[in-house]
């Protein structure tokens, strides 16, 4: 506005003139903002998408370990659960064993029962050889 008051412009035409540079800029400007946007926008979407993928590729890869791990635990509990089984008869036969060999002795010692009785109650006479 200055050079062309100075170059003997009128001041409503000078300004006149200053107001289109300025309204041409702004449109330029709102332009190049709006390309920037847009440009701005996709580069966002792009950006979106792989984070997206990416944690959809997580998710499985985790899905997977988790299956196995829950796989590999179930087994060694159902080994674990057939050796408490196998124990635990092991443990009731013993106990069976015990308390039939504990019976004996404490009818052995009552004189309940003798060697070679039997089992019918009677006792066996002496011979007469004797």
């Amino acid at each position: 506005m200055d050079a062309r008051l100075e170059a003997g412009g009128e001041p409503g035409t000078a300004y006149n003139a200053m107001q289109g540079m300025q309204n041409m800029s702004s449109g330029k400007m709102a332009f190049e903002i709006g390309v920037l946007r847009a440009e701005v926008t996709a580069e966002i979407e792009a950006f979106k998408a792989e984070v997206t993928a990416h944690i959809e590729a997580f998710e499985l890869r985790t899905a997977a370990s988790i299956d196995a791990f829950e796989s590999a635990t179930s087994a060694r509990l159902d080994a674990i659960d057939a050796q408490i089984t196998l124990l635990t008869w092991v443990m009731i036969a013993t106990f069976a064993m015990v308390t039939g060999l504990a019976a004996t002795g404490f009818f052995r010692m009552s004189g309940w029962w003798t060697p070679g009785s039997s089992g019918s109650g009677s006792e066996k006479s002496p011979s007469a050889d004797g």
